[in-house]
């Protein structure tokens, strides 16, 4: 793997950039997108901005004076060099793995332990709980001030991944990076509002859909919950309100595993898997072609929902 050094030296050197995060960004990934952007662009460099998919909310509203994100992949030789960050492989670009990037130089900024090492520089950094820690450290090799715009775009990229400093990957250099974001006058607890206090009462009735419908093994380590197309009509909420229902089963005592179900517009299922004391829930994401980290990650199954709970809970009893 390449140091921060070689990668801030290819960053010194050339002019014309294109940066790319995954589809369906999170907190992470349009955090870290948008600070290195802005890193950039305060060091005179030619500079644009990719997702794949459109911002989503609750991401929106504090980033909207960085509204000049393109939707969509970056076009083939545009850029002297293309950057993806908390980006693991070209899947997690186009889940069909039809798209290859083109450029001449591709640098890779990654956090998750299975990235594929698909640039020509991979500075990949799996003991870091958020990609945000790893741009913060290029920014400051780059000798760029980090200002309040960066700084909250970091510091929401660190909340977000760490579960608000709460998971097990947050270290000492977690905490001492976010310190010091926070002398950059950016304000804690809005942020905190604007990330996590902004669910719809459609979001509400849709958990609570979800939650009279809980399921759980037999020794009440594994529980999950599905969302059908039927609950969301009923209710009105969105895909994306049913991101909460996975963190509120997190609460429930004696469980280990966590896992929601929905079924989604392209005809597949999206499973979400969670976990507690250390279960490795990316060893299981990996058998059914997904990916993440040994706490969180996901993957998308051509079953039908009933199928799919089986077969994730099989799977996930093998390994216990």
């Amino acid at each position: 793997m390449d140091t921060i050094k070689e990668i801030c030296e290819i960053l010194k050197n050339r002019n014309n950039f294109g940066i790319c995060t995954h589809y369906e960004p999170d907190g992470d990934a349009i955090g870290s997108l948008l600070a290195l952007k802005l890193a950039l662009l305060k060091a005179d460099k030619k500079v644009k901005a990719f997702s794949p998919t459109p911002l989503v909310e609750p991401y929106q509203p504090y980033l909207l004076e960085f509204s000049d994100v393109i939707i969509g992949l970056p076009p083939d030789n545009e850029f002297d060099v293309l950057i993806f960050v908390d980006c693991s492989n070209v899947k997690r670009l186009r889940p069909d793995g039809s798209y290859s990037p083109k450029a001449d130089c591709i640098i890779d900024i990654d956090h998750h332990a299975d990235n594929t090492m698909f640039g020509d520089f991979n500075l990949v950094r799996p003991y870091s709980p958020a990609c945000a820690e790893i741009i913060y450290e290029v920014i400051q090799e780059l000798n760029q001030y980090i200002d309040r715009q960066i700084a909250t775009c970091l510091y929401v990229g660190l909340i977000t991944d760490t579960g608000k400093f709460a998971y097990s990957s947050t270290t000492a250099r977690t905490l001492e990076i976010a310190s010091d974001l926070l002398k950059r006058d950016i304000k804690p607890d809005i942020l905190n509002s604007l990330v996590y206090e902004q669910e719809s009462i459609e979001t509400f009735h849709l958990l609570g859909e979800a939650m009279a419908n809980l399921k759980n093994s037999e020794d009440g380590k594994i529980i999950w919950a599905s969302v059908t197309k039927e609950m969301l009509l009923k209710t009105g909420a969105i895909e994306e309100n049913a991101d909460i229902i996975i963190e509120e089963m997190r609460l429930v005592k004696g469980a280990k595993v966590f896992l929601s179900f929905r079924e989604s517009d392209e005809g597949r299922i999206k499973v979400s898997l969670r976990s507690k004391e250390g279960f490795p829930v990316d060893q299981i994401a990996h058998i059914f072609g997904g990916g993440g980290h040994p706490a969180a990650s996901g993957c998308r199954l051509k079953a039908t929902l009933k199928k799919a709970e089986e077969m994730v809970v099989n799977e996930i009893k093998k390994l216990m």
